[in-house]
């Protein structure tokens, strides 16, 4: 499961939140780090242990129902996902405990360039930007449209493991 992205609904019942799986997919060979929305909700980030950063167009999703067999995508069920379990969803498997369609979220660009662990992003206000911090002690700035490092920050004596980015021109 390491590298996996899970995406999840969640619909406010009167007395709970219920969390309905919508899709799962391999994002990254090795551990994920850091999995972030951007402000703009159009784009997920994610970094990772394998040395780069990701970015992922945000698709609308419907939940379906669990396949019997994980492997056959010749049939789609768009009707809701049934309470199982304790709230979970049946028919998973060992490579798909969610039991769910795999269907990955567009990849938008395999930011390159780091030469250790990615742990950490921030976006811009909107969302043309990302910061990323790494373990090879630099932070990055990239122009995500170019999908460029626009920005190298050194000076860092070790890793640089977090990052935070304020660039709104209003007063929140």
């Amino acid at each position: 499961m390491q590298g996996t992205v899970f995406v999840w609904a969640l619909t406010q019942l009167y007395d709970r939140t219920q969390l309905i799986a919508l899709t799962s997919f391999q994002a990254h060979t090795e551990y994920i780090t850091r999995i972030l929305l951007s402000p703009d909700v159009k784009k997920l980030a994610t970094c990772s242990a394998d040395h780069t950063a990701k970015i992922w167009k945000v698709v609308p999703m419907e939940p379906e129902e669990p396949d019997e067999d994980d492997d056959d995508d010749d049939h789609h069920h768009h009707t809701g996902l049934s309470q199982t379990n304790g709230g979970g969803v049946g028919g998973g498997s060992k490579n798909n405990p969610m039991g769910v369609k795999r269907r990955a979220y567009p990849l938008e660009a395999t930011l390159t360039g780091h030469q250790r662990w990615v742990w950490d992003c921030a976006f811009s206000a909107d969302s043309a930007y990302l910061v990323t911090a790494c373990s090879d002690h630099y932070a990055r700035l990239w122009e995500l449209h170019s999908q460029q490092i626009i920005r190298q920050y050194n000076g860092h004596h070790r890793g640089a493991v977090c990052v935070a980015l304020n660039d709104y021109s209003e007063a929140r």
